[in-house]
């Protein structure tokens, strides 16, 4: 084998073996698992406080929601009166 060849792949090894080494000693990193009753009770609290969170922001947007369709009808009713009541100015001056 050429003496090239043989000085690539022996780079490439020591790479691929840097990549393994980096790997093992950071992976604990990348996953850090809850260490303790508390960071669990922490996390759970979390969920809870989004969970209402957004069962209030829910709620209120419920009752916003109803508020813009009560609105709604009342505009059409008056509307509806306005256009009940040009009819009627329109049909007396005929």
């Amino acid at each position: 084998m050429p003496k090239s060849i043989v000085l690539a792949l022996m780079i490439l090894v020591l790479v691929f073996c840097g990549v393994s080494i980096f790997f093992i000693f950071s992976k604990p990193k990348f996953k850090q698992p809850l260490k303790n009753n508390t960071d669990l009770q922490r996390y759970q609290q979390k969920e809870a406080d989004l969970k209402k969170d957004l069962e209030e922001k829910y709620r209120a947007d419920l009752v916003s929601y109803q508020v813009m369709v009560r609105r709604l009808e009342l505009e059409k009713n008056k509307q509806k009166e306005l256009k009940d009541k040009i009819m009627e100015a329109t049909t007396k001056t005929k």
